[in-house]
């Protein structure tokens, strides 16, 4: 009798080990399904997201819209789908390769003096840049060639050659984690393509002080009376000018030697980000191309994605 209590109660205790076991299998099944059907909901909007973001570009692209158009603005925050394009002159960035081929006139150290860095981070952050894209392996004052990388298992860098993504500017040794404490978001004010000249149609007041060797208030200036009474860029009551001669009238500037190397007036190549968002997805594709209809050959393009 005991031993059939015995048997019985293994054969019960194996059936609990069992169910115990397939409970387990069944909620791993379930949560690998779930996952599935949401990495599935995920790419969905992903994808619906990124075509909207094209169909902004593709507007964008036509002669006849304007970058203020209404067209190029679709849905409200908290739509379940919007899109959002915006057209600017990848001249009101800052060229760093020209830059930095022309660091005698001391533009970038002022600018990241108007930054709030000092005079020795600035100087550092100039010629560590300098050192990456020069072709030699003789360091600069506040420079670092490749024996400071191989300190920190970097031996391959730098490239020696000017940069070819802003992501590059990013490797050099001690400056983003400086620059993104002192300026977040430093990267806006910074591009590789370009001649090297800044756009004063465009340009934030920051940069063109920095170029122009003005003050903060001058370049101010010059930006609130272009943009007109709506205080907007881009828009239909912003003033054009015909010259760079006008636009520096406007700070009190006459004829400088030299400047009009540094500075221009309207867009040679543009800038254009355009944002789908679809049930909090966000794509967002960048492309630079240059002005005009007729040349729209696209010289770099990038994407990325984000949200919930």
């Amino acid at each position: 009798m005991r031993r059939q209590q015995g048997r019985e109660g293994a054969v019960l205790m194996l059936v609990l080990w069992a169910v115990v076991l397939l409970s387990a299998v069944l909620l791993k099944v379930h949560g690998i399904m779930r996952v599935d059907v949401d990495q599935a909901v995920v790419d969905a909007k992903t994808l619906r997201a990124r075509l909207v973001a094209e169909s902004g570009l593709a507007l964008a692209r036509h002669p006849e819209i304007k970058r203020d158009s209404t067209l190029l603005r679709r849905g409200a925050e908290g739509d379940v789908e919007q899109m959002e394009v915006v057209v600017q002159s990848e001249g009101a960035r800052l060229n760093v390769n020209r830059l930095l081929a022309q660091d005698s006139d001391g533009v970038l150290v002022r600018l990241l003096g108007d930054w709030g860095l000092s005079r020795e981070e600035a100087e550092q952050v100039r010629d560590r840049w300098a050192d990456w894209v020069d072709a030699d392996d003789l360091t600069r004052l506040d420079g670092a060639e490749r024996e400071e990388y191989r300190k920190t298992g970097q031996g391959a860098y730098p490239l020696n050659r000017p940069f070819q993504s802003l992501e590059e500017a990013r490797e050099v040794a001690g400056v983003a984690a400086l620059l993104d404490e002192k300026h977040p978001g430093w990267e806006s004010a910074f591009t590789v393509h370009g001649d090297g000249r800044l756009d004063l149609q465009d340009a934030p007041a920051d940069l063109i002080a920095a170029v122009c060797e003005v003050s903060r208030g001058q370049a101010e200036l010059l930006v609130k009376t272009r943009r007109g009474r709506d205080g907007k860029d881009g828009t239909k009551d912003d003033l054009k000018f015909g010259t760079v001669t006008e636009a520096l009238r406007i700070m009190g500037l006459g004829e400088v030697e030299g400047l009009e190397a540094r500075v221009a007036v309207g867009a040679v190549l543009l800038r254009v980000e355009s944002a789908g968002v679809v049930g909090g997805r966000r794509v967002t594709i960048t492309e630079i191309a240059p002005q005009g209809a007729e040349s729209r050959q696209v010289l770099a393009r990038w994407e990325r994605a984000g949200g919930p």
